[in-house]
């Protein structure tokens, strides 16, 4: 019941957002589309402080069609490795395909589907919590604007994914990040 509360007041949420953003329509559109997705991709990330290096992992499902893509990243961390593993994936995907991107990192989903308008409307930048009224810019920026760029490009619908073991693909893409992290050292 929590997780349909939750969806209802994002419903209401969205409803009072700009009109330019959003749209009820828009959001009956997009929630057609994780329901009728050509493609289904489990997104997750990896770091080792130790290295200085991050991994990203996709599990993208098409069908009866599993394939699997990564990458090892330098002197990045673990967050950043996340948005540009979404950068990556999407690049390798036909942009006529419907697509629905699951992470258990909700900070990420939450920055893609709602933050980033914000970010938009006040020119990459948000308030900081520590500093009243003082802009901080958003860090990762040229990363968010890739990322938002290619989905506007697409129907595509990010998800949370609350936990990972709730999920046999999650957890699957989990393990292949790790993998490659302690394969890579």
């Amino acid at each position: 019941y929590n997780e349909r509360c939750d969806k209802l007041a994002v419903a209401e949420r969205k409803k009072f957002a700009s009109p330019a953003r959003t749209s009820e329509n828009a959001q009956d559109a997009k929630d057609a589309i994780a329901r009728d997705t050509s493609l289904i991709v489990y997104l997750s990330s990896s770091f080792s402080r130790k290295h200085e290096k991050a991994v990203w992992t996709a599990l993208i499902l098409q069908s009866s069609d599993i394939r699997f893509i990564g990458g090892i990243l330098k002197d990045k961390t673990y967050y950043e490795a996340l948005i540009i593993g979404a950068i990556r994936t999407l690049e390798s995907l036909p942009k006529h395909d419907t697509c629905t991107i699951y992470s258990t990192q909700e900070t990420f989903v939450r920055g893609i589907n709602h933050n980033v308008h914000l970010w938009i409307d006040n020119d990459w930048n948000y308030m900081s919590i520590t500093d009243e009224n003082e802009p901080t810019p958003v860090k990762y920026r040229s990363h968010w604007q890739e990322l938002f760029r290619l989905t506007q490009e697409r129907a595509i619908v990010y998800e949370y994914n609350k936990l990972l073991h709730d999920n046999v693909y999650q957890r699957r893409a989990h393990r292949l990040a790790k993998w490659m992290l302690r394969n890579t050292e």
